[in-house]
Protein backbone atom coordinates (compact mmCIF):
# COMPACT_ATOMS: atom_id res chain seq x y z
CA UNK A 1 0.00 0.00 0.00
CA UNK A 2 2.64 2.51 1.06
CA UNK A 3 4.41 2.00 -2.75
CA UNK A 4 1.14 3.70 -3.58
CA UNK A 5 1.73 7.23 -1.87
CA UNK A 6 5.54 7.25 -3.09
CA UNK A 7 6.80 6.50 -6.40
CA UNK A 8 9.70 4.99 -7.57
CA UNK A 9 12.94 6.27 -5.53
CA UNK A 10 11.26 8.17 -2.96
CA UNK A 11 9.56 4.94 -1.62
CA UNK A 12 13.08 3.43 -1.45
CA UNK A 13 14.84 6.44 0.28
CA UNK A 14 11.86 6.57 2.53
CA UNK A 15 12.71 3.35 3.70
CA UNK A 16 16.41 3.97 4.19
CA UNK A 17 15.30 6.74 6.19
CA UNK A 18 12.78 5.05 8.35
CA UNK A 19 15.28 2.02 9.00
CA UNK A 20 18.20 4.18 10.02
CA UNK A 21 16.02 7.30 12.09
CA UNK A 22 19.00 8.63 13.93
CA UNK A 23 21.45 8.61 10.86
CA UNK A 24 21.70 11.91 9.00
CA UNK A 25 22.94 10.69 5.48
CA UNK A 26 19.56 9.02 4.37
CA UNK A 27 17.95 12.43 5.09
CA UNK A 28 20.94 14.29 3.30
CA UNK A 29 20.21 12.10 -0.13
CA UNK A 30 17.12 12.30 0.13
CA UNK A 31 17.27 15.86 0.26
CA UNK A 32 19.85 15.80 -3.12
CA UNK A 33 17.03 13.58 -4.83
CA UNK A 34 14.04 16.50 -3.77
CA UNK A 35 16.23 19.12 -5.07
CA UNK A 36 16.71 17.06 -8.44
CA UNK A 37 12.64 16.60 -8.40
CA UNK A 38 12.03 20.36 -8.49
CA UNK A 39 10.77 20.12 -4.82
CA UNK A 40 13.49 22.71 -2.95
CA UNK A 41 11.21 23.68 -0.25
CA UNK A 42 11.11 20.24 1.36
CA UNK A 43 14.64 19.37 0.63
CA UNK A 44 16.00 22.85 2.40
CA UNK A 45 14.00 22.02 5.46
CA UNK A 46 15.27 18.76 5.65
CA UNK A 47 18.43 20.37 5.80
CA UNK A 48 17.76 23.24 7.81
CA UNK A 49 16.49 21.14 10.11
CA UNK A 50 18.93 18.78 10.43
CA UNK A 51 21.33 21.71 10.81
CA UNK A 52 18.94 23.04 13.68
CA UNK A 53 18.92 19.31 15.59
CA UNK A 54 23.36 20.10 15.76
CA UNK A 55 22.15 23.57 17.45
CA UNK A 56 20.52 22.18 20.22
CA UNK A 57 23.24 20.60 22.09
CA UNK A 58 25.25 23.92 21.86
CA UNK A 59 25.22 26.60 24.96
CA UNK A 60 22.12 28.85 24.61
CA UNK A 61 24.88 31.51 24.28
CA UNK A 62 26.23 29.43 20.98
CA UNK A 63 22.61 29.13 19.35
CA UNK A 64 21.82 32.55 19.48
CA UNK A 65 24.77 33.31 17.25
CA UNK A 66 22.76 31.23 14.34
CA UNK A 67 19.69 33.26 14.53
CA UNK A 68 19.85 33.26 11.01
CA UNK A 69 19.17 29.25 10.97
CA UNK A 70 16.29 29.44 13.48
CA UNK A 71 14.49 32.19 10.96
CA UNK A 72 14.82 30.22 7.75
CA UNK A 73 13.03 27.12 9.57
CA UNK A 74 10.47 29.18 10.60
CA UNK A 75 9.83 30.86 6.59
CA UNK A 76 10.07 27.17 5.24
CA UNK A 77 7.44 25.87 8.24
CA UNK A 78 4.96 28.42 6.45
CA UNK A 79 4.89 25.66 3.35
CA UNK A 80 2.90 23.19 4.52
CA UNK A 81 1.18 22.09 1.39
CA UNK A 82 4.73 21.27 0.02
CA UNK A 83 5.67 20.19 3.29
CA UNK A 84 3.03 17.34 4.15
CA UNK A 85 1.75 16.87 0.27
CA UNK A 86 1.26 13.15 1.18
CA UNK A 87 -1.46 14.08 4.79
CA UNK A 88 -4.54 14.54 3.17
CA UNK A 89 -6.00 17.43 2.98
CA UNK A 90 -8.73 17.78 5.76
CA UNK A 91 -6.09 16.73 7.95
CA UNK A 92 -3.87 19.30 6.73
CA UNK A 93 -5.95 21.89 7.25
CA UNK A 94 -7.09 21.06 10.62
CA UNK A 95 -4.71 18.76 12.14
CA UNK A 96 -1.52 20.14 14.34
CA UNK A 97 1.71 18.77 13.09
CA UNK A 98 5.56 18.89 14.29
CA UNK A 99 8.59 17.98 12.32
CA UNK A 100 11.53 16.07 13.57
CA UNK A 101 14.64 16.47 11.53
CA UNK A 102 12.86 17.66 8.34
CA UNK A 103 10.02 14.99 7.95
CA UNK A 104 6.87 14.80 9.98
CA UNK A 105 7.09 13.69 13.37
CA UNK A 106 3.79 13.74 14.76
CA UNK A 107 0.03 14.37 14.00
CA UNK A 108 -2.49 15.36 16.30
CA UNK A 109 -6.57 15.63 15.44
CA UNK A 110 -9.74 14.79 16.78
CA UNK A 111 -11.70 11.33 15.68
CA UNK A 112 -13.46 13.05 13.31
CA UNK A 113 -10.44 13.73 11.47
CA UNK A 114 -8.37 10.54 11.81
CA UNK A 115 -10.80 8.46 11.28
CA UNK A 116 -11.88 8.47 7.39
CA UNK A 117 -7.58 8.84 6.95
CA UNK A 118 -6.41 5.59 9.05
CA UNK A 119 -5.59 3.74 5.87
CA UNK A 120 -3.99 6.72 4.33
CA UNK A 121 -2.00 7.55 7.25
CA UNK A 122 -0.78 3.52 7.87
CA UNK A 123 1.01 4.14 4.76
CA UNK A 124 3.71 7.63 5.93
CA UNK A 125 6.82 6.40 5.86
CA UNK A 126 8.54 7.19 8.41
CA UNK A 127 5.64 6.34 10.51
CA UNK A 128 4.84 9.55 12.34
CA UNK A 129 3.22 9.73 15.90
CA UNK A 130 -0.38 10.06 15.88
CA UNK A 131 -2.00 11.47 18.81
CA UNK A 132 -5.99 11.19 19.22
CA UNK A 133 -7.83 14.50 21.34
CA UNK A 134 -11.06 14.31 21.25
CA UNK A 135 -14.34 14.01 23.40
CA UNK A 136 -15.12 11.76 25.69
CA UNK A 137 -17.40 9.40 23.91
CA UNK A 138 -15.22 9.31 20.27
CA UNK A 139 -12.25 7.98 22.68
CA UNK A 140 -14.36 5.51 24.55
CA UNK A 141 -15.88 4.41 21.00
CA UNK A 142 -12.05 4.13 19.03
CA UNK A 143 -11.09 1.88 22.15
CA UNK A 144 -14.37 -0.34 21.77
CA UNK A 145 -13.66 -0.48 18.75
CA UNK A 146 -17.81 0.58 17.97
CA UNK A 147 -18.63 2.02 14.66
CA UNK A 148 -21.64 3.88 15.42
CA UNK A 149 -21.95 7.53 15.03
CA UNK A 150 -23.01 9.88 18.01
CA UNK A 151 -26.65 10.05 17.91
CA UNK A 152 -27.53 13.23 15.97
CA UNK A 153 -24.42 14.26 14.66
CA UNK A 154 -24.34 14.91 11.05
CA UNK A 155 -22.17 13.10 8.76
CA UNK A 156 -18.96 14.85 7.72
CA UNK A 157 -18.92 16.00 4.46
CA UNK A 158 -14.68 15.36 4.27
CA UNK A 159 -15.22 11.62 4.75
CA UNK A 160 -13.88 10.18 1.46
CA UNK A 161 -17.06 7.66 1.54
CA UNK A 162 -20.64 7.69 2.40
CA UNK A 163 -21.99 5.86 5.54
CA UNK A 164 -21.12 4.90 8.76
CA UNK A 165 -17.30 4.45 9.78
CA UNK A 166 -16.51 0.52 9.93
CA UNK A 167 -15.06 -1.39 12.78
CA UNK A 168 -12.62 -1.93 10.10
CA UNK A 169 -11.94 1.99 10.26
CA UNK A 170 -11.78 2.04 14.19
CA UNK A 171 -8.54 -1.28 13.83
CA UNK A 172 -6.73 0.75 10.95
CA UNK A 173 -6.28 3.53 13.21
CA UNK A 174 -5.57 2.27 16.31
CA UNK A 175 -2.56 0.30 14.73
CA UNK A 176 -1.05 3.79 14.41
CA UNK A 177 -2.11 5.59 17.42
CA UNK A 178 0.84 6.96 19.55
CA UNK A 179 -2.04 8.43 21.97
CA UNK A 180 -4.78 8.80 23.32
CA UNK A 181 -5.95 11.84 25.09
CA UNK A 182 -9.76 13.05 26.00
CA UNK A 183 -11.10 16.16 26.36
CA UNK A 184 -13.57 16.06 28.81
CA UNK A 185 -16.68 18.43 30.17
CA UNK A 186 -16.85 18.60 33.02
CA UNK A 187 -14.65 18.67 36.52
CA UNK A 188 -14.48 16.15 38.92
CA UNK A 189 -13.85 16.68 43.01
CA UNK A 190 -13.59 14.63 45.68
CA UNK A 191 -15.24 16.04 49.11
CA UNK A 192 -12.66 16.79 52.19
CA UNK A 193 -12.45 13.35 54.19
CA UNK A 194 -13.11 11.31 50.73
CA UNK A 195 -16.63 9.66 50.12
CA UNK A 196 -18.84 9.81 47.13
CA UNK A 197 -17.28 11.43 43.97
CA UNK A 198 -18.91 14.44 43.50
CA UNK A 199 -19.62 16.26 39.56
CA UNK A 200 -19.34 19.76 38.86
CA UNK A 201 -20.35 21.00 35.53
CA UNK A 202 -18.09 23.86 33.92
CA UNK A 203 -17.34 25.25 30.66
CA UNK A 204 -16.52 23.68 27.64
CA UNK A 205 -12.60 23.97 26.84
CA UNK A 206 -12.51 25.16 23.25
CA UNK A 207 -11.57 21.45 22.49
CA UNK A 208 -14.20 19.96 23.45
CA UNK A 209 -16.68 22.55 22.11
CA UNK A 210 -14.80 21.53 18.77
CA UNK A 211 -15.52 18.19 18.69
CA UNK A 212 -18.36 17.36 21.12
CA UNK A 213 -19.65 14.20 20.64
CA UNK A 214 -23.08 14.33 21.30
CA UNK A 215 -23.79 10.54 21.09
CA UNK A 216 -23.23 7.69 24.23
CA UNK A 217 -20.47 4.96 24.00
CA UNK A 218 -22.09 2.09 24.76
CA UNK A 219 -19.95 -0.41 27.26
CA UNK A 220 -16.68 -2.08 26.45
CA UNK A 221 -16.23 -5.32 25.88
CA UNK A 222 -12.70 -6.95 25.55
CA UNK A 223 -12.91 -9.50 22.84
CA UNK A 224 -13.52 -5.97 20.45
CA UNK A 225 -11.01 -3.67 21.88
CA UNK A 226 -8.19 -4.21 18.68
CA UNK A 227 -4.80 -4.37 19.33
CA UNK A 228 -2.88 -0.77 19.94
CA UNK A 229 0.73 -1.77 18.99
CA UNK A 230 2.25 1.78 19.14
CA UNK A 231 -0.10 3.13 21.66
CA UNK A 232 2.43 4.58 24.92
CA UNK A 233 -0.18 7.04 26.29
CA UNK A 234 -3.71 6.50 27.50
CA UNK A 235 -5.52 9.05 29.09
CA UNK A 236 -9.50 8.17 29.82
CA UNK A 237 -9.63 11.37 32.31
CA UNK A 238 -13.30 11.69 33.70
CA UNK A 239 -14.68 9.14 30.80
CA UNK A 240 -17.22 8.08 33.51
CA UNK A 241 -16.11 4.38 32.52
CA UNK A 242 -16.59 2.73 35.86
CA UNK A 243 -15.50 -0.89 37.27
CA UNK A 244 -17.54 -2.66 34.72
CA UNK A 245 -15.89 -1.06 31.71
CA UNK A 246 -12.17 -0.74 33.21
CA UNK A 247 -12.22 -4.26 34.18
CA UNK A 248 -12.67 -5.23 30.44
CA UNK A 249 -10.15 -3.13 29.30
CA UNK A 250 -7.60 -4.91 31.63
CA UNK A 251 -8.71 -8.08 30.34
CA UNK A 252 -7.23 -6.72 26.92
CA UNK A 253 -4.22 -5.06 28.68
CA UNK A 254 -2.22 -7.45 26.36
CA UNK A 255 -3.03 -5.62 23.78
CA UNK A 256 -1.15 -2.57 24.54
CA UNK A 257 2.55 -3.99 25.04
CA UNK A 258 3.93 -0.43 24.69
CA UNK A 259 1.88 1.47 27.01
CA UNK A 260 3.70 3.50 29.52
CA UNK A 261 1.18 6.44 30.38
CA UNK A 262 -2.60 5.64 31.80
CA UNK A 263 -4.77 7.94 33.73
CA UNK A 264 -7.92 6.69 34.36
CA UNK A 265 -8.99 9.57 37.29
CA UNK A 266 -12.32 11.01 38.29
CA UNK A 267 -13.69 7.27 36.81
CA UNK A 268 -15.96 5.89 39.52
CA UNK A 269 -13.20 3.25 40.59
CA UNK A 270 -13.15 1.67 43.56
CA UNK A 271 -10.85 -0.28 45.47
CA UNK A 272 -11.58 -3.93 43.38
CA UNK A 273 -10.43 -2.11 39.90
CA UNK A 274 -7.24 -1.83 41.75
CA UNK A 275 -6.88 -5.11 42.74
CA UNK A 276 -7.98 -6.28 38.61
CA UNK A 277 -5.39 -3.91 37.34
CA UNK A 278 -2.58 -5.11 39.28
CA UNK A 279 -3.30 -8.90 37.48
CA UNK A 280 -2.31 -7.19 34.01
CA UNK A 281 0.67 -6.70 32.63
CA UNK A 282 0.76 -3.26 33.22
CA UNK A 283 2.32 -2.89 36.28
CA UNK A 284 5.67 -4.49 34.76
CA UNK A 285 5.69 -1.27 32.39
CA UNK A 286 3.85 1.89 33.77
CA UNK A 287 6.18 4.76 34.05
CA UNK A 288 3.25 6.81 34.94
CA UNK A 289 -0.44 6.16 36.59
CA UNK A 290 -3.15 8.19 37.73
CA UNK A 291 -5.95 7.24 39.69
CA UNK A 292 -6.96 10.36 41.51
CA UNK A 293 -10.56 11.53 42.12
CA UNK A 294 -11.62 7.96 42.42
CA UNK A 295 -13.71 6.27 45.18
CA UNK A 296 -10.45 4.28 46.76
CA UNK A 297 -9.40 3.65 50.36
CA UNK A 298 -7.00 2.26 52.30
CA UNK A 299 -7.18 -1.26 50.71
CA UNK A 300 -6.11 0.44 47.91
CA UNK A 301 -3.22 1.79 49.74
CA UNK A 302 -2.36 -1.66 50.90
CA UNK A 303 -2.42 -3.67 47.10
CA UNK A 304 -0.27 -0.87 45.62
CA UNK A 305 2.25 -1.12 48.52
CA UNK A 306 1.93 -5.11 48.25
CA UNK A 307 1.72 -6.25 45.08
CA UNK A 308 3.07 -3.57 42.75
CA UNK A 309 6.31 -5.28 41.08
CA UNK A 310 9.75 -4.10 42.92
CA UNK A 311 11.12 -4.04 39.25
CA UNK A 312 8.30 -1.74 38.28
CA UNK A 313 9.83 1.43 36.11
CA UNK A 314 7.09 4.06 37.78
CA UNK A 315 8.08 7.44 38.30
CA UNK A 316 4.94 8.98 39.30
CA UNK A 317 1.70 7.64 41.16
CA UNK A 318 -1.46 9.95 41.77
CA UNK A 319 -3.66 9.66 44.26
CA UNK A 320 -4.83 12.74 44.71
CA UNK A 321 -8.51 13.28 46.01
CA UNK A 322 -9.13 9.98 46.90
CA UNK A 323 -10.83 8.72 50.35
CA UNK A 324 -7.06 7.02 51.61
CA UNK A 325 -6.86 7.63 55.13
CA UNK A 326 -3.50 8.57 57.04
CA UNK A 327 -2.68 4.77 57.76
CA UNK A 328 -2.84 4.09 54.18
CA UNK A 329 -0.81 7.44 52.62
CA UNK A 330 2.03 6.62 55.54
CA UNK A 331 2.17 2.82 53.92
CA UNK A 332 2.58 4.24 49.99
CA UNK A 333 4.75 6.78 51.28
CA UNK A 334 6.77 4.21 52.39
CA UNK A 335 6.43 2.01 49.55
CA UNK A 336 7.02 4.28 46.95
CA UNK A 337 8.46 7.44 48.57
CA UNK A 338 8.75 11.11 46.00
CA UNK A 339 7.22 9.03 43.18
CA UNK A 340 3.42 8.98 45.12
CA UNK A 341 1.20 12.36 44.99
CA UNK A 342 -0.95 11.86 47.64
CA UNK A 343 -2.37 15.72 48.77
Amino acid sequence: MAQRLYHGHEWHLRQAIAQAPDDDLPRLIFADWLEEQGRSIEAEFIRVQLVSARLELLPRAEQERHVMIYRRQNELLEQQQQLLRHVPEPLRREGYFEFHRGLLGSITAPLRLLLPWAAELQQLIPLPQIALQDAVAAVRRTIGCSAGPAQGQPANPLEPAQGEPSAANFRELAAVLHAIRTAATHRWVVPPGGGRVLRRSGPESGLAQETHDRGEAGPLRAEAIPPFPRLEVLDLSGAELGDRNLRELFRAADRFPRLHYLDISANDVQDGTVAALLQTPWPRQLRRLILGGNLLTDRTAHLLTEKWPENSPLEDLNLRFTAIGHEGRRLLIHRFGGRVALF
